[in-house]
């Protein structure tokens, strides 16, 4: 029995293939392709949620979510998603008859946008978490990471207040001297996993 929350299609793989005789052959392979037409909810999880990186994905985000405008010393600017493959760019669905700016009739290429032809999760609704090895919420990171603008931080500030990262489990031998301080505070979670690694180590 056919579900009607799927997307069925046909797609015809095409190839030449060369005998041991040096005689070529078209091959014509059809593959069936499905695809789930209702979008799912998804959670994003970063390594580093509270670092520069991680900070800049959250509030883009939420700043999208909620069309927000903010002040620069360059002027207004708001919330977008350039850059981005699927919310941006187009790709050639087809051919039609068109004209020219002389009437005559020209054929022409035809773009769709890549969110429109299958469904997809919208950026605005990802679920975002993450670990870091500061236990800061994701409000005053930002604040810390010095990289986006005050007015933008300011309008989501009780957002990102109610996102704190998970505890992280590293090895001060990756962390910078100037992020040492910052570090102390999830210390004992990477003496916890040499303690587990060394219980597990007979058992390999």
């Amino acid at each position: 029995m056919e579900k009607l929350d799927l997307i069925t299609s046909t797609y015809q793989e095409r190839y030449t293939l060369i005998g041991e005789d040096g005689k070529p052959t078209n091959v014509v392979k059809e593959h069936q392709i499905t695809t789930d037409s209702k979008v799912p909810k998804l959670g994003l999880m970063m390594v580093g949620l509270g670092g520069n990186n991680g900070t800049t994905v959250t509030a883009g985000i939420l700043a999208n979510k909620k069309h927000l405008k903010w002040e620069t010393k360059r002027g207004e600017a708001s919330a977008n998603f350039y850059g981005s493959f699927t919310q941006c760019v187009t790709t050639k669905i087809g051919m039609r008859v068109g004209k020219d700016r002389d009437g005559n009739s020209i054929i022409q290429d035809v773009y769709a946008p890549i969110k429109s032809l299958l469904p997809m999760v919208d950026p605005t609704e990802l679920v975002v978490g993450g670990w870091d090895i500061s236990s800061l919420d994701m409000y005053q990171a930002t604040k810390r990471a010095m990289v986006l603008e005050p007015d933008l931080i300011r309008q989501l500030k009780d957002d990102l207040s109610e996102i704190k990262p998970l505890p992280a489990v590293f090895n001060i031998s990756y962390i910078a001297s100037n992020q040492e301080d910052l570090s102390l505070i999830h210390i004992c979670r990477c003496r916890r996993l040499l303690t587990c690694r060394s219980r597990w180590s007979p058992y390999h």
